[in-house]
């Protein structure tokens, strides 16, 4: 007669493996300890860090994309180690950081104009909803 469960190896241990994948932190303390003794950017300073993310913002990148060049271009995986988010330092350097909300009026308009063809898509209007009062907040 065979046994069912976890102790079966043809069975699926159900939330056992789902709890691997789903429920794993995504920045653990090891992986920011890791990063922060990583011989790519040990010798480089935050001082040279915010002179990049100062002169890659005056050209007029967002903040989310300079974290990408810096770890792209120049091996330094979050600008965070160093004491300061990349949008700190871009608020301290008076250079816009709004690129979120652009982004989320940009999704409006592209869901109205979706909407306006499709009438009966209600969650493109829910969307729509949501999104309006995310603009809300991000204009407080």
């Amino acid at each position: 007669m065979a046994v069912f469960g976890a102790a079966d190896p043809g069975s699926n241990p159900g939330r056992a493996i789902l709890n691997q994948y789903i429920f794993k932190p995504i920045i653990t303390k090891q992986i920011m300890e890791k990063a922060k003794s990583s011989k790519n950017h040990g010798k480089i300073t935050p001082k040279e860090i915010e002179s990049k993310v100062v002169e890659l913002g005056k050209t007029g990148i967002p903040a989310e994309k300079i974290g990408l060049i810096l770890r792209d271009q120049h091996g330094i995986p979050k600008a965070k180690i160093y004491g300061k988010k990349i949008s700190q330092i871009l608020k301290e350097n008076n250079l816009p950081t709004d690129s979120e909300l652009k982004n989320v009026k940009n999704k409006i308009e592209n869901l109205k104009k979706h909407f306006t063809e499709h009438k009966h898509d209600y969650t493109a209007q829910r969307k729509i909803t949501q999104y309006s009062s995310k603009i809300k907040k991000l204009v407080q």
